[in-house]
């Protein structure tokens, strides 16, 4: 009698990421669909925040707001580009000005999503990026 065989295991991906966004709606997509997806998300409504999970955690990419009421997202990643300056960031906005463009390129930001963004077009930026 043969042994049963046992399927190929599909590779989950494993990577800390970090959202970063005011808006509630967009951090609770954001995070449902990156955990279901098998990441693991954290969340921070301001930049404050930001900055504390990413003095405590080891983060693998940043998913980050441009325009928040705090800070915006381009002086986060300034301040994470002095530190961590190979972490690959997406930034989520409304809209993306010249000059946040060319900051961005500096601030090895892997893309930009334009809200309002799909769940596949969320997965697909991570995926990329973090490749």
């Amino acid at each position: 009698m043969s042994e049963p065989t046992s399927a190929p295991t599909e590779r989950v991906p494993t990577a800390n990421i970090l959202v970063v966004d005011d808006e509630e709606d967009i951090r609770e997509i954001c995070v449902r669909a990156l955990t279901h997806a098998g990441y693991k998300a954290f969340t921070a409504p301001d930049a404050a925040l930001a900055r504390e999970i990413i003095a405590r955690e080891a983060l693998d990419m940043l998913i980050v707001d441009i325009y928040m009421p705090d800070e915006d997202g381009i002086s986060l990643l300034k301040y994470v580009h002095q530190e961590q300056p190979r972490l690959p960031a997406i930034l989520i906005t409304g809209y993306a000005g010249t000059n946040t463009v060319m900051d961005a390129i500096r601030l090895n930001v892997h893309e930009y999503l334009c809200k309002p963004f799909t769940v596949q077009q969320l997965l697909a930026a991570v995926k990329e990026g973090l490749e």
